[in-house]
């Protein structure tokens, strides 16, 4: 599988998607090799996973160039593997094939459009756009169907996934609907991302939200995404013992 983060605004969550989405797949067993490319420029998903050796596996650069290429080990984290950001990567690109060994590749993209853009986007099964239920939100979303127009991509491709959503708020459900009313159920996914210091906290520490706050409802959240995405049924609860 090969997915795409992308949103044109910036700060809507995508590397924190990215990130949390890689875990989530290994740790419920639905991959066994999930590799993430940092292409933001800033390289934020790579300062996330402090325990990669700065010379060891490839880059960006070197996968964006049509290289066969292995992906660094994460430390700590069996089958997570990154391909390193912070490389000039030129648009002329000829375009990535698949790691070595990786059965998924997660893409996170800088915000804005270019056409290395056009390329990942029309190269992904899936071009996932993480975006909060607000106005602004739902202008991304007008741009990025213009933009998908205008290139010849195929819209089927898009799901949306509200994140720092809140159910609470009258805000976020008009949002909602009316990207369900636009979308569907398909392409608008059911399952929301809430709002939680836990998300920053488990950053700073370079552990994804299922490490460092197993028991709360953005690690279930992530954990039901990846399910989604892999096309796996949700887990049957647990019965009690009479």
């Amino acid at each position: 599988m090969r997915i795409v983060v992308q949103n044109q605004k910036g700060g809507v969550g995508k590397t924190t998607t990215a990130r949390n989405l890689a875990s989530a797949l290994l740790h419920q067993s639905l991959a066994r090799s999930v590799v993430l490319a940092d292409l933001d420029p800033q390289a934020h998903l790579t300062q996330m996973l402090p325990e990669i050796e700065p010379s060891s596996g490839a880059d960006v650069a070197d996968w964006l160039s049509g290289k066969v290429v292995h992906a660094a080990q994460v430390k700590g984290e069996p089958g997570l593997r990154l391909l390193r950001g912070g490389a000039q990567v030129a648009p002329s690109s000829i375009g990535p094939v698949m790691p070595v060994g990786a059965d998924w590749v997660i893409v996170d993209t800088a915000p804005g459009w270019s056409d290395l853009t056009v390329t990942l986007c029309g190269w992904a099964d899936l071009v996932l756009c993480p975006l909060e239920p607000d106005f602004l939100g739902l202008s991304g979303v007008a741009r990025l169907c213009e933009r998908f127009a205008e290139h010849g991509l195929a819209l089927d491709k898009l799901r949306f996934l509200l994140c720092r959503h809140s159910a609470r708020l009258n805000l976020h459900r008009d949002v909602q609907a009316r990207l369900m009313e636009r979308f569907g159920s398909t392409q608008l996914l059911p399952v929301t991302i809430s709002n939680s210091v836990r998300i920053s906290e488990s950053a700073g520490f370079g552990r994804s939200i299922i490490a460092h706050a197993p028991e709360g409802a953005c690690a279930s959240e992530f954990l039901a995404l990846a399910r989604l995405l892999a096309g796996s049924p949700p887990p049957e609860p647990e019965r009690s013992v009479a």
